[in-house]
């Protein structure tokens, strides 16, 4: 099974091998074209659809994804939904303040004294939504990212002007245990995301609800699977994109204290059930078995 340039590459040179065998599973991120924001990225959709009609099967991350790519493709095209798992066990182990490193411990202190969200991932997070979400809540905003500094430069400016040093934290290329220490004591998931034309934020929100983390998303491809999946509103909600009022509303009870404590445990029995990666794994290995 390939995916991106690796299986657009794959699938080029199959149509020109002799004698020609359709061997490729094809993995595609994206499906729906007419909700792609920008010319590059409706490029982008346009190679990817084109690409599956010469997989031996075409392989998406969300079922809504799948069901739209079968009613193009039609019944002689094989299309199986991949559920991407995590490693739920990794999150909903117990987290210490030793996993944090030393240069951080000072604000992650601070941190820890009050309710906090976090919002981690770089591609296609509204950095700018979530400063207007910590000046409409008053509640900090904890923003990782893994890529070099320059990335969020942009963010730190705008943290500066609007002088909430002490309420937007940016952490940048944090270990795994550092992560799932915010994530544990995070009251809530911020999924400022756009999911409209891709699952993206998919991996985070994952994390979260492994954590006993409740979430709060943007409408979309990545929220609409895990309903799909059985999250329910007590633990994961949707706002429309770019609507903080709305945002905040479903938010409020999630912030107050006490919540978290009561419901992280039916967010870990559902992330185990339904997100970890042995089952996922386990049950797209029997979808491709019955296809190929």
């Amino acid at each position: 099974m390939l995916w991106g340039g690796v299986g657009l590459s794959g699938l080029a040179r199959q149509l020109v091998s002799r004698p020609y065998a359709n061997k490729v599973i094809f993995n595609s991120y994206v499906w729906n074209l007419d909700r792609s924001p920008s010319l590059r990225s409706r490029k982008a959709v346009g190679i990817a659809r084109m690409a599956t009609r010469f997989s031996k099967t075409a392989v998406f991350i969300t079922r809504e994804q799948a069901t739209a790519a079968k009613a193009v493709l039609g019944h002689k095209k094989a299309v199986v939904t991949l559920t991407c798992g995590i490693d739920t066990s990794f999150y909903s182990t117990p987290s210490y303040f030793a996993d944090v490193p030393e240069i951080y411990r000072d604000r992650v202190e601070r941190l820890l004294s009050g309710p906090y969200m976090i919002l981690p991932g770089d591609e296609l997070r509204f950095n700018r939504d979530a400063l207007d979400l910590v000046a409409e809540t008053g509640i900090p905003m904890v923003r990782i990212s893994q890529y070099s500094a320059s990335h969020m430069s942009e963010l730190r400016k705008e943290i500066a002007a609007r002088k909430i040093e002490d309420k937007f934290l940016v952490f940048e290329k944090v270990s795994y245990p550092f992560l799932r220490f915010l994530f544990r004591n995070a009251a809530m998931y911020a999924g400022l995301v756009n999911s409209d034309w891709q699952p993206a934020g998919w991996t985070t929100a994952c994390e979260a609800l492994a954590s006993g983390t409740p979430a709060v998303a943007y409408e979309g491809l990545a929220s609409r699977e895990l309903s799909r999946l059985g999250a329910d509103a007590s633990f994961l909600r949707a706002a429309p994109a770019k609507d903080i009022r709305k945002f905040k509303d479903l938010a409020s009870d999630f912030l107050s204290a006490g919540y978290k404590n009561k419901i992280s445990p039916k967010i870990i029995d559902f992330s185990e059930s339904r997100l970890d990666l042995e089952t996922t794994g386990e049950a797209f290995a029997r979808e491709i078995e019955a296809v190929i």
